[in-house]
């Protein structure tokens, strides 16, 4: 009876780790990851909102950044690169409509978003927050990202937000026409207040 335990338990421990095995080999020899996009060793993808809520429900990190995106306007980005980085930089730009009566897309803003060190494969949530106001059709686009193998030049993380300043344009005069009394209506040519010769 011994003996049979003791075989089933075998059996049970090399069942674990051959499972576990061909899922840990699954895993790392899914590269590139589905659905990213690939520029030399970086990958990049924008998340879907269903994968989003379950990034969040799983990452408390997360959440705290996520915390300021219903007043700000926000993007997210995953990255990963298949070397590993010292640090990276996303460049990215906050677009919107010129004005409410006029739907014409224009920059708002540029941010800057920095972090530190990842892990070759390593896939990572990155909230790109800015300081514009959350309002329709307002949306973070134009990411360019880049992993640096250099030693950091900087702290991070970082975020920074610089707002496009426009000059607030000057009304334009407008012309009325006004009605000016005759010169025969006028006081100083009346004939009672002409001189007498």
């Amino acid at each position: 009876m011994g003996s049979k335990l003791k075989r089933y338990i075998t059996y049970l421990v090399v069942s674990v780790m051959v499972f576990s095995g061909s899922s840990a080999f699954a895993a790392t020899s899914k590269w590139p990851p589905k659905g990213f996009r690939a520029n030399g060793d970086v990958y990049a993808k924008i998340p879907t909102t269903k994968e989003l809520t379950a990034l969040l429900s799983m990452s408390r990190t997360l959440r705290a950044q996520a915390k300021t995106c219903p007043v700000y306007a926000c993007g997210v980005v995953q990255v990963a690169s298949r070397v590993g980085c010292t640090w990276w930089e996303i460049k990215s730009t906050v677009y919107g409509p010129r004005s409410a009566k006029d739907s014409t897309r224009i920059a708002l803003g540029y941010m800057r978003t920095t972090l530190g060190a990842t892990a070759p494969k390593k896939i990572t949530t990155v909230y790109l927050r800015s300081r514009a106001p959350l309002k329709p059709k307002i949306v973070v686009g134009g990411i360019n990202i880049s992993c640096y193998h250099s030693p950091k030049i900087e702290e991070v993380p970082t975020t920074t937000y610089k707002r496009v300043i426009r000059p607030t344009p000057t009304p334009t005069p407008t012309v009325t026409t006004s009605v000016s009394p005759s010169p025969s209506e006028s006081p100083s040519e009346s004939p009672s207040s002409s001189p007498s010769e």
